[in-house]
């Protein structure tokens, strides 16, 4: 199976920063549309998560409902994604939709006509402390502590696939 595959398949409780790293390094190399052409023949929510790592912002609005938790006033360029020392963190529970969730092909879409692939692979930092500490100080950056107790278990226990 794919990097691609199996970062895809994932869901909220079972996101593995690593996955997307690997689906990430994967796609890369085949350039932007190599790599929209690859995500455009997969299926599943992990999909989303890739794509926010795998481009450059400004990237277009993750439309799946209202995120839980819901994210301060401001929303970091990638959120759901926290990037910190190239490790790809998900800051959301899940999402309470109250609607049809927007499909990852509107993604591709928009990300064919303006998207700017990263310019280089990821090479994500091992030290479980340095990066907890970096993710905290995006966190700050952005919005202070408003939210950071919660999103910080989130991130406890997605650092255990870290290293």
């Amino acid at each position: 199976m794919s990097a691609l595959s199996l970062a895809a398949s994932m869901g909220y409780e079972d996101y593995r920063p690593h996955l997307v790293v690997d689906a990430v390094n994967e796609l890369h190399p085949l350039g932007r549309e190599g790599a929209l052409d690859a995500v455009a023949a997969e299926e599943g929510l992990g999909c989303f998560w890739v794509l926010r790592v795998l481009f450059d912002p400004p990237l277009p609005p993750v439309r799946l409902g209202e995120p839980v938790p819901a994210p301060p006033a401001d929303t970091l360029e990638r959120f759901p994604i926290v990037l910190a020392l190239d490790v790809p963190f998900l800051v959301v529970r899940g999402y309470d939709l109250g609607g049809k969730a927007q499909p990852v092909s509107a993604h591709i879409d928009e990300l064919r006509e303006h998207g700017r692939l990263r310019e280089q692979p990821l090479r994500p930092a091992t030290d479980p402390e340095a990066v907890h500490a970096a993710f905290v100080a995006e966190w700050r950056g952005a919005f202070g502590d408003e939210g950071l107790a919660e999103v910080e278990p989130l991130v406890d226990r997605q650092l255990i696939s870290v290293g």
